[in-house]
């Protein structure tokens, strides 16, 4: 996965080549962590009544290791948890459109005439 916090064109050589992202980059932790985080809200445990949710209604996590790992997970020491790791990277991969940067609006408006060609001579068409 190449980073999703920038642009393509952005991106060292390095990194367009080897590709991945900085875990050590503090934003990129926090992103990992938050993306945990609202992966187990909204489709892991209990609804907003206490209730199961049903695996065919939101989802489920079948994987009771990396539940155990989530559950242990700190984001300060996170040599330890390998299934946290992995599975939060592959969570922001699925989810990599909520990274992306934001688009800015170019200023520089650009319109180009039409013509009608019919007849002897061309027209410039209304716009």
């Amino acid at each position: 996965m190449n980073r999703p916090d920038k642009h393509a064109h952005k991106l060292s050589f390095t990194e367009r080549e080897i590709g991945g992202i900085p875990s050590s980059s503090e934003d990129i932790k926090q992103a990992h962590a938050t993306g945990i985080e609202t992966y187990i809200e909204r489709n892991v445990g209990l609804d907003m009544e206490g209730n199961y949710r049903q695996p065919d209604e939101i989802g489920d996590m079948p994987f009771n290791r990396t539940l155990q790992d989530w559950a242990k997970f700190d984001v300060n020491d996170r040599t330890k948890f390998d299934a946290s790791i992995s599975s939060g990277y592959a969570i922001m991969a699925n989810q990599k459109h909520v990274y992306l940067p934001e688009k800015k609006e170019s200023k520089i408006s650009i319109k180009f005439a039409t013509y009608d060609n019919t007849g002897s001579f061309s027209r410039i068409n209304k716009i």
